[in-house]
């Protein structure tokens, strides 16, 4: 058994065909016995699309300047590979294939602050390994997970002399139970991310004042401690322990 990553560009997963066309070929390598990741560009055309978009939002909003916001630029172009990782995932799923779409921030990758260009430092590769030893095929991208709101709570009855909590909440339009395809299962590793990429740094923020991190996913808004048996959440709780995230 080989550990393998397949790459294939634009041309390769121009449309729907030839994206099944690609899952065949992965799935080739996953019945062989490999543990398998797959890289794959945006559909052929599309990142010259995205890019225009991003060029001409000024001049429709009525900007005289062509300036716009180089994170801007990355969130929008790089949707198109998150396109293309996802609907590859499908594409494998409704083959047989255990598999799932990551973004970079879930592997981690980690880059440098040049945003429309900007080199990797780093790629923990620890998440897609543990993934493959329960034989499931990496595509990196992932689930649509958007941030709502950041909220420090104090409470005074909690540990010894109160306890302050870091409530990270984020929406996952794809945990829905009627649509979704995303179980908890699926969204723990992405929790865990969010607390140690998210939490940790904004709990430093505060200078090492929190004691709990808790990260919610719902996938419609709903206000901080509200039930409603219509909304799906899925929440991790963790220690703060020397500067790491604990889950409880």
């Amino acid at each position: 058994m080989a550990r393998i990553v397949m790459k294939f560009g634009g041309t390769s997963v121009a449309d729907l065909d030839r994206i099944h066309n690609v899952a065949r070929h992965v799935k080739r390598e996953v019945d062989a016995g490999h543990e398998v990741a797959v890289v794959v560009s945006a559909m052929a055309g599309k990142t010259n699309e995205l890019v225009g978009w991003v060029q001409n939002m000024p001049k429709v909003a009525g900007s005289n300047a062509p300036f716009f916001d180089a994170r801007e630029y990355d969130a929008v172009v790089a949707s198109g590979e998150q396109v293309s990782s996802g609907l590859l995932a499908i594409a494998l799923q409704s083959m047989g294939v255990h598999a799932r779409s990551w973004q970079g921030w879930q592997i981690p990758i980690r880059t440098d602050n040049a945003h429309g260009a900007a080199r990797i430092s780093d790629i923990d590769g620890s998440f897609l390994i543990k993934r493959f030893g329960e034989g499931q095929v990496a595509v990196p991208s992932g689930q649509m997970i958007l941030p709502y709101e950041a909220l420090w709570e104090d409470h005074p009855s909690e540990g010894e002399g109160g306890e302050t909590w870091l409530i990270l909440r984020f929406l996952a339009p794809q945990i829905a139970k009627a649509k979704g395809k995303i179980t908890y299962g699926d969204a723990a590793p992405d929790i865990d991310q969010l607390c140690r990429q998210i939490g940790l740094p904004l709990a430093e923020m505060t200078g090492g004042g929190v004691d709990q991190i808790i990260v919610t996913l719902m996938d419609q808004p709903l206000p901080r401690g509200v039930r409603d048996e219509a909304v799906t959440q899925f929440m991790g709780a963790y220690r703060v322990i020397e500067g790491a995230c604990i889950w409880e």
